[in-house]
């Protein structure tokens, strides 16, 4: 990633993403890690709705299918 933007590797920077979540609704609590409380989240598209869903695999569908991931919608 960073070579991409051209800048040197810091160690800070993988300890920040370890520690920190980044979603502006997202805040860390006494309760867990950045990581156990990303986990704890339910999957985005479990309150999708059938049109949202039908959306989804038509626009992601193909790519999805030829690098062979799962749909999980489907």
């Amino acid at each position: 990633m960073f070579d991409g933007v051209g800048l040197d590797d810091h160690p800070g920077s993988d300890e920040y993403c370890r520690s920190s979540v980044v979603h502006p609704t997202q805040t860390i609590d006494s309760d867990g890690t950045a990581e156990e409380q990303f986990l704890a989240r339910p999957r985005a598209h479990e309150q999708w709705t059938e049109e949202e869903r039908q959306i989804f695999i038509e626009v992601c569908g193909p790519t999805m299918q030829a690098l062979n991931y799962d749909i999980p919608v489907a």
